[in-house]
């Protein structure tokens, strides 16, 4: 659900405009005692500057980890001091931390942003957080570090106004201890198995609800259907999050996809950045609904059984329908992006781990040619239209091509489409893609932070993402 208000859905993502005046407020921890809530608080301070900046004073760059943060979201109201709190002298102070903060009525305090607390100091001083200073931090928690996760932080490290706060595992194994090896703090999601990273010698940083309180956004990458059930524990924090396609749609505030809705999400408290497949078909339905209009899409998904490190997936030596009933599940959910899109998917699974391949037919309301389609798809940054003379006829060497070019573990985040396969007959139009179901979702879980946190627009946010990540170098010549 969308916050009411402005200034409540400016305050509670922990951002408020320059200029906006709103009274301080936000979550209430009715599950710990004022006293340990302060001695939190003097424990994050201890160490740090803690003086808030002066108008026009600048912060190095990655300041945010709790130096200049508010952590009293139940400050006093605004207009005045609370009863018995003593004045500070000519400055006021912060509540809880006793930091300086400007005396001047109108003052305003260059990033990073304090979270939950804007307006009046206790004396009277009216004052607000500019969170668009070039210093501010986007602070990002990620909950499980797996396949997607570790992707995930390692493009939000990556990003010039992110930070990883750090990442939450259930257990020890090989990628916790690469997580620490990285330099990612880590927390236990699973109080009982704390003492299990001690004997396997990996020291933590806390547990998952610590992750999440110090978290302007947490991404939940943790298997299907456990995001769902963590979504109590965000809204226990006030912190938006992210859900992965695994989770139902009805239980988010919106599905998205940068290419086709990122306005969407917003100002909301749970979002769902959707499947691999379902990403790979909105990026291609996108462009051509805005330049030809669509009528119907009808796709077969050859799906692949697991991925690499997933031994227990399957078939094993079968071609499965899946599922056998039509449509498969992957049309439905494009609506949740296109909800007025006549689409209608097929689902296959295969023998294989690399990537999943669509066997597309769209028809257009126009009837433009090949070249024009393949023209469009070209000039999409997150579509790679794979040239012939490459010589890539299958996933297999798309995957090698990968791992020669230098990405990052062989990653493919754009949507791989064989440009002599780009067919129009009429006014259909045919084609082959690609989607490599590891990494497709990773660049649109940056964009999903920004956002949900009202942070940048589409271009601006997709333009930033893929020149931190590379994509803006593309991924083959296609000339």
């Amino acid at each position: 659900m969308a916050r009411g208000g402005q200034c409540d859905q400016l305050r509670t993502r922990g951002r408020t405009q320059s200029g906006l005046r709103c009274s301080p407020g936000g979550r209430s921890r009715q599950d710990r005692p004022d006293d340990q809530v302060e001695d939190e608080q003097s424990d994050r301070d201890q160490g740090t500057d803690s003086q808030l900046p002066g108008e026009g004073q600048v912060l190095p760059r990655g300041v945010g980890a709790g130096d200049a943060r508010h952590e009293n979201r139940d400050g006093p109201r605004a207009g005045g001091a609370d009863p018995g709190q003593e004045q500070q002298g000519p400055e006021d102070r912060e509540p809880g931390t006793g930091r300086e903060v400007p005396a001047g009525p109108g003052q305003v305090v260059p990033g990073p942003c304090p979270r939950g607390w804007s307006g009046n100091t206790p004396n009277g001083n009216p004052y607000t957080i500019d969170c668009r200073s070039p210093t501010y931090m986007i602070r990002v928690g990620v909950n499980g570090y797996g396949t997607i996760g570790k992707r995930v932080a390692d493009a939000v490290r990556a990003q010039p106004d992110m930070a990883v706060v750090g990442v939450a595992k259930t257990r020890p194994n090989f990628e916790a201890r690469g997580a620490v090896e990285k330099g990612y703090d880590l927390y236990a999601a699973i109080e009982e198995r704390k003492p299990l990273f001690g004997e396997a010698g990996i020291d933590l940083a806390g547990d998952v609800e610590d992750l999440i309180d110090a978290s302007d956004v947490v991404v939940d990458a943790c298997p299907s259907g456990v995001g769902a059930d963590n979504a109590s524990l965000y809204a226990e924090y006030d912190t938006p999050a992210l859900l992965q396609g695994g989770e139902d749609a009805d239980v988010v505030d919106a599905s998205f996809n940068a290419r086709s809705n990122f306005a969407e999400a917003t100002g909301q408290d749970l979002v769902r950045v959707v499947s691999c497949n379902t990403t790979g078909l909105s990026r291609l339905v996108a462009p051509l609904r805005e330049t030809y209009g669509v009528e119907k899409v009808r796709a077969t998904l050859v799906r692949r059984g697991g991925d690499p490190a997933q031994s227990g997936r399957g078939p094993i030596n079968d071609i499965l329908p899946n599922p056998v009933k039509l449509p498969s599940h992957h049309g439905p959910d494009v609506n949740t992006i296109f909800p007025d899109l006549a689409i209608d998917t097929l689902g296959l699974k295969v023998p294989a781990t690399l990537m999943h391949m669509h066997s597309i037919n769209v028809t257009l309301e126009d009837e433009p040619t090949a070249e024009a389609v393949r023209d469009l798809l070209d000039s999409e940054r997150r579509t790679f239209v794979i040239p012939e003379w490459m010589d890539l006829d299958g996933a297999g060497a798309i995957k090698e091509y990968a791992q020669d070019a230098g990405r990052p573990r062989a990653d493919i985040w754009e949507n791989c489409i064989w440009g002599e396969s780009i067919t129009v007959e009429g006014n259909d139009l045919y084609l082959f893609q690609a989607i490599h179901q590891e990494s497709d979702v990773v660049p649109e879980n940056v964009d999903a932070i920004r956002a949900v946190l009202g942070e940048a627009d589409a271009a601006e946010s997709m333009a930033t993402t893929d020149e931190a990540m590379g994509l803006d170098e593309g991924f083959g010549v296609t000339a």
